[in-house]
């Protein structure tokens, strides 16, 4: 008796893992052939790619748009959760994806003839997901479409009249019924999905954390089919890195027609350094 032998692509890419504060990034993302990001601390999947193991056990999944390099892998998302005897899976999708979304997830039961068991979310509402963390969609800049998310951190802080009080005055104030305290929104995290470089006017250039998408890194004479297909450029970057403040940039959906050296070129001559020391490519 064998087994058989382990085969593996020469390029091959392999899922990837960042650390950060509180939490931790698992995922893939590659123009075209796979995209999804993994939030366990957080119980949430942001697009589906191939729906690898890591992914498929969190209960509330974030689809971006309807690419299949990015929601391609939802029945073998969901097939692998009733597997694991799994609770029904939360989808969030846009509002006017939701009625197709359900002709086909009901199309699959009917032609799988198995029972899948989920529940589907319109992003254009706020979603509780965790203790303080909030998730909302953002706006996004495909060719279909699509959104963004964000996940909003909510924390109470002391309204601006009151910093600077004394303990006992705040107590003081508190028991005679003012409202000494305010509940913020900060924005902590950001996934782009597939966009064109205006994604960095919104919100999301504020976040902790950014996703962003790159998609490719050739001279210019590609930017205009960029700009057609709905994806951003590393001159986009160069020419709008004023907008971003967010501490951590993650680089993601770069293409494979690129080799990492021929990305860590591009971004060493077309980026700042202050940019730089923030930058995390994810390939």
């Amino acid at each position: 008796m064998q087994f058989a032998t382990p085969s593996q692509p020469k390029e091959f890419d392999p899922y990837l893992e960042i650390p950060c504060d509180q939490f931790k990034i698992l995922g893939r993302s590659l123009a075209g052939i796979e995209t999804v990001i993994t939030i366990p601390q957080w119980n949430i999947t942001f697009d589906t790619g191939r729906a690898p193991d890591f992914s498929f056990p969190m209960d509330y999944l974030a689809l971006s748009h309807w690419h299949l390099d990015h929601a391609g892998g939802l029945p073998f998302y969901l097939g692998l959760r009733r597997l694991n005897s799994l609770p029904p899976l939360k989808i969030i999708t846009m509002p006017e994806k939701i009625a197709a979304t359900e002709k086909f997830l009901k199309g699959l039961r009917e032609v799988s003839e198995t029972t899948i068991d989920y529940e589907i979310l319109s992003s254009a509402e706020p979603i509780p997901i965790k203790n303080n963390l909030t998730l909302k969609s953002i706006p996004s800049f495909h060719c279909a479409p699509s959104t963004g998310y964000m996940v909003n951190h909510r924390r109470n802080q002391l309204k601006p009249e009151f910093r600077g009080k004394s303990e006992i005055e705040i107590t003081a104030a508190n028991k005679a019924g003012l409202k000494v305290s305010e509940e913020m929104q900060i924005p902590l995290f950001a996934y782009s999905g597939d966009t064109k470089w205006e994604f960095l006017e919104t919100i999301a250039a504020k976040a902790k954390y950014l996703l962003m998408e790159c998609s490719f890194f050739g001279d210019e004479s590609e930017y205009d089919g960029v700009r057609k297909y709905g994806h951003t450029h590393i001159l986009d970057w160069q020419r709008h890195t004023d907008l971003i403040q967010s501490e951590v940039v993650i680089m993601i959906h770069t293409s494979r027609r690129y080799s990492k050296k021929e990305i860590e070129k591009a971004c060493q001559e077309n980026l700042p350094k202050d940019l730089l020391d923030r930058l995390i490519i994810f390939r």
